[in-house]
């Protein structure tokens, strides 16, 4: 729901939730607008800050999205003809987090954090409505029309 209302807060009646599919599938946002049609789905998998490990399943779970008539039709996405750019099928985003932690003056994890009692790390994600989702995103190199993008945690001030 985070990620909703923050997606929702910059493309304000774009954003569609839990948008169901054939077979009782469910992907979990779509962005429908003029500027882009694509597929995003939260996938809770830290690693992927570090890379692609295992990406292979997620992707093929999106691919299957992205060709679901049902989450198609939700899109406006016409499959008799190439959508936007020649692209005969819509872009797909995993969302994935990034467990912020604090940091001492000398770069070493302060101990109440490792403990789990984190002090306070004052970023959180914010979508550019001036960009695309896409524009900001970090493009998933081995697969062609998907990307990623982290998404920073809210942390409770102590």
């Amino acid at each position: 729901m985070y990620v909703f209302h923050k997606l929702n807060e910059a493309y304000p009646g774009k954003i569609f939730f839990q948008v169901g599919g054939c077979h009782r599938t469910q992907v979990d946002y779509i962005k429908v607008g003029a500027d882009e049609k694509i597929i995003l789905d939260a996938k809770y998998k830290p690693r992927y800050e570090k890379g692609d490990r295992g990406i292979v399943d997620d992707v093929r779970e999106i691919s299957g999205y992205a060709r679901d008539k049902k989450i198609l039709k939700a899109l406006g996405w016409n499959t008799n003809v190439d959508g936007k750019d020649g692209k005969l099928l819509p872009d797909c985003v995993i969302i994935y987090p990034v467990v912020q932690v604090e940091e001492n003056d000398d770069g070493e994890f302060m101990d109440d954090v490792v403990a789990g009692n984190c002090h306070h790390v004052d970023e959180t994600l914010s979508f550019d409505s001036t960009k695309t989702v896409i524009e900001q995103c970090d493009k998933i190199k081995a697969f062609e029309g998907f990307y990623k993008i982290a998404v920073p945690l809210p942390m409770k001030k102590m």
